[in-house]
């Protein structure tokens, strides 16, 4: 999200820690806080104010209706935190949520609650009806291509955004920033590691990128992830690669998430290797 908004760095505050309680609430909430009267002119950012809730949910988590009641709950109970009365203003609230796919059935119920739900822009709906406080759920498939740091978040990321991030991201030097694109770039990596193998072995490859992928292979390598393969023996990413390419598409994306059934998986075709000898 400090991506998103790297142009405001200096106007922003970026909490992605907030106690609720003297007990935690585990939640996945950042808060951002103005610390300026700058107007935040991108798309996402119109409704700030001076304290904003962002929830991000990741590719596989459901968005609901109790979801969404939940993070409006947050957000009060973050409003009751002053250390006076009022300290934060009810009026200087706003509420963003933030997932790949457009929540179809969570439109549906607040609809039928009588909200209204208006696209604003590009995969950015503003939900009134429900609080007093500005709500917007985007929808990352579906913002523009500006949006590179959270369109690359996606599932099912196309190699287009990847090198849009990259050129967009390439004069940052600050090491907060490295710092948060290696994290993207880490989130991405997981969650479409075919795509990045394939654009790992174009020609002319982004030089950030072609950095990028050396310093994971050289950690992997110290982990010794990679010993074996230069003596031919199978690893994890050509057994992936071949199920992909051989229509094993669900056996693929769970090997990448489960590293017992992965190692099933490569007993089995290593057993096979040995008998076809």
């Amino acid at each position: 999200m400090e991506l998103e908004f790297a142009d405001y760095k200096n106007d922003m505050v970026f909490d992605s820690e907030h106690q609720l309680s003297k007990k935690p609430i585990r939640m996945d909430l950042l808060i951002i806080r103005k610390t300026s009267n700058v107007k935040i002119k991108t798309d996402i950012g119109q409704i700030f104010r001076n304290y904003n809730i962002c929830e991000y949910k990741s590719p596989g988590d459901a968005l609901t209706i109790d979801t969404f009641y939940k993070t409006i709950s947050y957000t009060a109970h973050y409003k009751s935190l002053g250390k006076t009365v009022d300290e934060i203003p009810a009026e200087e609230l706003t509420i963003s949520i933030f997932r790949e796919a457009k929540p179809k059935k969570l439109f549906e119920n607040l609809k039928k609650l009588d909200a209204g739900i208006q696209e604003a822009f590009p995969g950015v709906y503003y939900v009134t009806g429900i609080t007093h406080i500005p709500t917007q759920i985007v929808v990352l498939s579906e913002v523009g291509k500006e949006h590179s740091a959270l369109r690359i978040l996606s599932k099912q990321v196309k190699a287009e955004d990847v090198k849009n991030f990259l050129r967009k991201t390439n004069a940052l030097t600050d090491p907060g920033d490295r710092q948060n694109i290696d994290a993207v770039m880490e989130v991405s990596l997981a969650a479409n590691r075919r795509l990045f193998d394939e654009m790992r072995e174009e020609m002319g490859m982004n030089a950030v990128l072609e950095d990028f992928f050396k310093d994971k292979l050289d950690e992997r390598e110290q982990r010794g992830e990679l010993k074996g393969e230069q003596r031919g023996e199978l690893n994890a990413t050509k057994l992936i690669n071949f199920l992909w390419k051989n229509g094993r598409g669900e056996e693929a994306e769970r090997a990448e998430n489960d590293k017992d059934f992965l190692a099933q998986l490569m007993a089995e075709f290593k057993a096979q290797n040995e008998e076809n000898m």
